[in-house]
């Protein structure tokens, strides 16, 4: 195996030359141009941003809104923990069945 490397390496190859680099692209934007188009983006910006500020809204009054939903709703339910007998005793039956068998005898 160590002779097919040699004899790999050894073999003619074309390796590219610095001719075979492209030239340099003449149809892209100068930097210059990059910061004013930025420039302007940003300007377009602050005029629509102006132009739109009596419109501009904000999340007030949430707490208004909320009551009244609250309210259209219906009462609200009650969700405490209950306490009655059947209930315990189906939570004690639950923790039974949820309880491993003992391991076989043997």
């Amino acid at each position: 195996m160590s002779s097919e490397v040699a004899t790999i390496s050894r073999a003619g190859h074309e390796y590219p030359s610095f001719a075979d680099i492209p030239a340099v692209p003449t149809d892209i934007r100068a930097a210059k141009a990059w910061g004013q188009a930025a420039r302007a983006s940003e300007d377009a910006r602050l005029k629509l941003e102006q132009a739109t500020a009596d419109n501009t809204w904000t999340l007030t009054g949430t707490d208004s809104f909320v009551a009244k939903a609250l309210s259209e709703a219906g009462p609200a339910q009650n969700i405490a923990a209950s306490t009655t007998a059947a209930t315990e005793s189906y939570a004690r039956e639950l923790r039974r069945r949820a309880t491993p068998p003992s391991p076989p005898k043997r």
